[in-house]
């Protein structure tokens, strides 16, 4: 349908409309990719009670210098783990609602249009 497109100079919608108007069945392939999937991931709350266990272990002034890197690599994980975290939820929310506009469009485009000559 590219090649088509890009042969008459429009745009991919507005073949696809034409497509429709000649009674020709358009077929638009699916990506049935998600990020969703069984990992079990750690909340955030349990992330900052890590972050708080580690922050006050390194109160302690009898820590040797490698427990004190083990400590601060344990902080950075946590807060990495954090910002991550929502980011993911965000990609999350994303995704659900792109599912949601594709249906909306899918159903939009099987509904016959006003423009259309009966």
């Amino acid at each position: 349908m590219l090649r088509v497109c890009w042969g008459f100079g429009k745009s991919s919608d507005s073949v696809k409309l034409k497509m429709l108007r000649l009674g020709l069945k358009v077929v638009v392939p699916q990506i049935h990719h998600t990020t969703t999937s069984n990992l079990e991931l750690m909340s955030v709350e349990n992330a900052l009670k890590k972050l708080q266990r580690a922050l006050n272990s390194l109160e302690n002034p009898e820590l040797d210098q490698v427990q004190v890197l083990r400590l601060r690599c344990q902080v950075q994980g946590a807060k990495i783990y954090i910002d991550k975290f929502s980011e993911y939820l965000n990609y999350r929310e994303l995704e659900v609602r792109l599912v949601e506009l594709e249906g909306k469009y899918a159903a939009l485009v099987k509904k016959p249009s006003k423009l259309q000559p009966t």
